[in-house]
């Protein structure tokens, strides 16, 4: 698989970190991470997001959930962005390269046990992301069904798992 994720440590805390490089400026990756309506491709929730250190994001994962809001820690414009979300802090910096963009997104958990879980939900979004990118239609396939196969993957690289699977009943594996 392309792409994955590495289980890392951020400050003593555990996270979960991508990079890929990208053949876009940094201003077309900016807008694809800040911008609602390009958010909603690939997020996992509806975000409305005030784009300033201290704003407020609000993220609405279910239609007549209720949202939950986060913090913005950091907003450089076309540089970096970090936030919190419910227990995680997410980090996305963006570096100019003289072939576009090289593009980190590091998910600092809340709980170690969701590492697995998370870096399968992640690497499933981020493929979006990509597909966004390169002006692709959006994939075809359920979330669970791209879902689960990757999540069994990173169990099998020693990801920590057990928490929790939403939608699945209390199943943790």
């Amino acid at each position: 698989m392309k792409n994955r994720a590495r289980f890392v440590d951020v400050e003593g805390r555990p996270a979960i970190r991508f990079e890929r490089e990208y053949p876009y400026p940094q201003e077309r990756l900016w807008s694809a991470v800040t911008d609602p309506a390009e958010l909603s491709r690939w997020f996992p929730a509806a975000v409305d997001i005030e784009l300033r250190e201290g704003g407020t994001i609000t993220f609405t994962d279910e239609p007549g959930a209720e949202p939950t809001k986060g913090t913005i820690l950091a907003c450089e414009p076309r540089g970096s962005l970090s936030y919190t979300w419910e227990g995680d802090e997410l980090g996305f910096t963006l570096n100019p390269t003289p072939q576009g963009c090289l593009f980190v997104f590091v998910n600092v958990l809340g709980d170690r046990e969701t590492a697995a879980m998370v870096a399968a939900g992640w690497t499933v979004c981020l493929d979006e992301f990509d597909a966004l990118l390169a002006g692709e239609p959006p994939s075809q396939e359920t979330d669970s069904e791209a879902w689960r196969p990757v999540y069994e993957s990173y169990i099998a690289e020693g990801f920590p798992a057990g928490a929790p699977v939403p939608g699945q009943g209390g199943e943790t594996s």
